[in-house]
């Protein structure tokens, strides 16, 4: 190969790098998996980003995040049941869409979706005026993390971490081994919970307002027992942030 073809592909080579870092080609959606004319940090097209369910388009109970249909600012449920944290926020409706990608991300060992997933999270953080100290995530038991590979609320809290400039921390284990909450209502899932969760390292929770993370609030049993330990342990106040919320208590007590 002569020099100068030699230059002509080094020139092209560049070229070509310089066309990908303003017009990436392969980075598709991560909702419909059409290709990405534009790329952005939600790595969502145009058409799926405007049909997302989100809740900040609805009301909302002022404690727990769910959408409610009324006056008063917060649902029945936190009324007769203050919750232990301070407030609980998610990006999303758990509708078909988002229940979709959760199921991918959580058990298709998709772990590249946290990043954008994060994103929309960190949108909500940010419009709720969040100002917390450090993030912590709901823990798996060993059995069940080694069995899955990876903890999905420890990237998205590993995600949130690099957008927000907060650390993450681990105080929160995991100590017993329980039920699939899925088919569990409420007071069951109450119950199921029970003595399930440790707190660690005490001490670098007083005075702290922290950040706590998971993928998906249905009855806010589990936000709601490890907050409890964490106020009991010191910490100041919990702020819960998760991508989506279901619509659970409507239908099961």
């Amino acid at each position: 190969m002569s020099l100068k073809n030699s230059f002509k592909n080094i020139s092209n080579k560049i070229n070509n790098k310089i066309l990908d870092l303003f017009y990436p080609t392969d980075i598709k959606c991560i909702f419909c998996g059409n290709e990405l004319l534009i790329k952005n940090r939600y790595c969502t097209c145009g058409k799926c980003f405007a049909k997302l369910p989100y809740l900040e388009k609805l009301q909302v109970c002022e404690f727990c995040g769910t959408p409610i249909d009324d006056i008063a600012p917060i649902c029945g449920f936190c009324f007769e049941n203050k919750p232990a944290f301070l407030k609980a926020r998610a990006s999303f409706e758990y509708n078909e869409k988002i229940k979709y990608i959760v199921n991918r991300f959580k058990y298709n060992d998709e772990k590249f979706l946290a990043k954008p997933l994060a994103e929309f999270m960190a949108d909500e953080y940010f419009r709720n005026n969040f100002e917390c100290d450090f993030i912590l995530y709901t823990p798996l038991t060993l059995e069940k993390f080694q069995k899955r590979g990876y903890n999905q609320s420890e990237l998205l809290a590993n995600s949130l971490s690099q957008i927000l400039d907060l650390p993450v921390k681990q105080n929160v284990h995991k100590i017993k081994n329980t039920l699939t909450q899925t088919n569990l209502n409420r007071e069951e899932r109450k119950i199921n919970l029970e003595k399930a969760f440790k707190i660690l390292k005490k001490k670098e929770l007083r005075d702290k307002n922290i950040l706590l993370v998971d993928d998906v609030f249905t009855t806010g049993a589990t936000v709601q027992e490890i907050s409890k330990l964490l106020l009991n342990s010191g910490a100041k106040a919990i702020y819960v942030l998760t991508l989506a919320h279901t619509y659970f208590y409507k239908y099961k007590d």
